[in-house]
C-alpha cells in the first residue's frame, strides 16, 4: 500500500502507562485496592520519564514521523490551583526533545487519569469540573502551547462513560450523569486552546476525539472506511450501554418477539382459524 506524502506515522502512549512514578491519581489508588480489576501496579513503568529521550530516538528509527503522548494533570496541578514549574519544565524538555526527533506531537491533555484531589472532589460530578479542567488546559496551552502542533483535550470521553461510570474501573462512580458533563468539559478547554493560538499566530488545528452517537465524526467525511468504523464504533457502544442499564440491543434474541403475535402480559394473542 502506497501512503500520500506527508502522511503520519506513528505510536501513541499515555503518562500513566509508560512514565512510572505517577502516584498521585486515582488510577494509582484504584490499582492498589485489595478488589482492584488491575493485575498489576503501574510501578516505574517504563521508566520513560527519565528516558523519553532514548525512546523517541528508537521510535524514529524504525520509522516513525509522529508521537501520540499524554501529560500528566496530577504531576501539572499537584494540588487545587498549585502549577508545578518543574513538571511543566520536565514537559518542555520532553516536547522539545520529541520535535528534534523530527516527529510531529500529538498531545492528549486527559488520559483517564485525575489527580487525587479531583477524584476526591467527585471528579467529573463536582459542579466546577468544567471550570477545573478549562484551567488546567489553559495554563499547559499557554505554558507548553508552541511545542503542541496537535492537541486532544479528552482521550475516548465514551470510553471514560462506559467503564468509569457504567463498569466501575476509575473513577468507579457507578453514575450516568458525566457522560454528557465530560462531553461539555472538551468545549471550554478546546475553545481556550484554539484562543491562545489565535494569539499566538499557531494554526488552530486540533485533534478531540468524537463522543457517541451524533457527535460521533470520522476522521474523513470521504473515506468509506472511516464511515464505517465510526459507524461500527457507535453500534458496539450503544449496545453496551444498553446491556448495562439491563436492556438487550435491538434484534437479539432477549430484545425481540420470535413472534409477531408472542403472547404479552395483558395481552390475548389473535386466534387463527383452521384452513382445512
Amino acid at each position: 500500500m502506497d501512503f500520500p506524502d506527508g502522511f503520519l506515522w506513528g505510536s501513541a502512549t499515555s503518562a500513566h502507562q509508560v512514565e512510572g512514578g505517577n502516584t498521585n491519581n486515582d488510577w494509582w489508588d484504584f490499582e492498589h485496592q485489595p478488589w482492584s480489576a488491575a493485575q498489576a501496579s503501574s510501578g516505574d513503568g517504563i521508566d520513560h520519564f527519565h528516558r523519553y529521550a532514548d525512546d523517541f530516538a528508537l521510535l524514529r528509527s524504525l520509522g516513525h514521523n509522529a508521537h501520540r503522548l499524554s501529560i500528566e494533570w496530577s504531576r501539572i496541578e499537584p494540588a487545587p490551583g498549585e502549577f508545578s514549574r518543574t513538571a511543566i519544565a520536565h514537559y518542555r524538555r520532553v516536547l522539545t526533545a520529541l520535535a528534534r526527533t523530527g516527529m510531529t506531537a500529538f498531545v492528549t491533555l486527559h488520559h483517564f487519569t485525575l489527580p487525587r484531589w479531583f477524584a476526591a472532589r467527585g471528579g467529573w460530578l463536582a459542579p466546577d469540573a468544567i471550570d477545573v479542567f478549562t484551567r488546567y488546559c489553559a495554563r499547559v496551552t499557554a505554558e507548553l502551547g508552541s511545542l503542541m502542533p496537535y492537541i486532544c483535550t479528552i482521550n475516548e470521553p465514551q470510553m471514560i462513560a462506559l467503564h468509569g461510570y457504567l463498569e466501575g474501573y476509575p473513577p468507579g462512580r457507578p453514575r450516568p450523569g458525566p457522560r454528557r458533563r465530560c462531553r461539555c468539559a472538551r468545549v471550554p478547554a478546546l475553545v481556550g486552546v484554539r484562543q491562545f493560538r489565535v494569539e499566538r499566530g499557531v494554526p488552530t488545528t486540533a485533534v478531540t476525539t468524537r463522543a457517541p452517537r451524533r457527535t460521533w465524526r470520522t476522521a474523513s467525511p470521504l473515506s468509506t472506511c472511516s464511515r464505517r468504523a465510526a459507524a461500527a464504533m457507535v453500534a458496539i457502544i450503544g449496545r453496551s450501554a444498553r446491556s448495562r442499564r439491563g436492556r438487550s440491543p435491538p434484534g437479539s434474541a432477549r430484545g425481540r418477539r420470535s413472534s409477531p403475535h408472542q403472547r404479552r402480559p395483558g395481552r390475548v394473542a389473535p386466534q387463527r382459524g383452521n384452513r382445512s
